[in-house]
């Protein structure tokens, strides 16, 4: 198993490289805007090892929040840490797995521990491998708050099987 999951992260890696980025649209949901007025857009921003999955919290609606994500397989289950840098405090802001990526973002899968303070760790009862081959694309996004959940503040893509 831990061979397989070896070559699926060697797999992955290079197909990222080969990819390249999710484009260059200034107009899609994950760019950003930079203060010089330039347009950003989200690159992939992952890594990933048989074990382990980290990818960048990318700011959405010009929110000022972006920070890291952090996936790890623990005997079966998976820890998932959130890090906001710029989150509003005392404001409790829901987080969700999502099928989808930040441009076309689908269905929860996994519901997260709220993030408060710009931190949130959840424990969840599946395998990393379990979550990453749950949906061809996979998404961590970051709700405004419990009251605003159709407004995103922040996203990272952390599976494109």
């Amino acid at each position: 198993m831990k061979k397989h999951l070896s070559l699926f992260a060697a797999a992955s890696a290079i197909a990222l490289m080969g990819a390249g980025c999710l484009g260059s649209n200034p107009t899609d949901r994950a760019s950003t805007e930079g203060g010089d007025g330039r347009a950003g857009r989200m690159d992939e921003a992952r890594q990933e090892s048989a074990d382990n999955v980290a990818a960048d919290l990318m700011e959405l609606n010009d929110s000022n929040e972006n920070g890291s994500v952090t996936l790890t397989d623990e005997d079966g289950k998976t820890r998932v840490t959130i890090n906001v840098t710029g989150a509003p405090g005392g404001i409790a802001q829901p987080a969700h797995i999502h099928a989808g990526n930040c441009t076309a973002t689908g269905a929860v899968l996994y519901p997260l521990t709220l993030v408060v303070n710009g931190h949130s760790e959840t424990m969840l009862n599946s395998s990393l491998q379990g979550i990453l081959s749950s949906a061809d694309d996979i998404s961590i996004n970051v709700h405004k708050s419990e009251s605003d959940l159709g407004t995103y503040v922040a996203c990272a893509e952390i599976g494109n099987n």
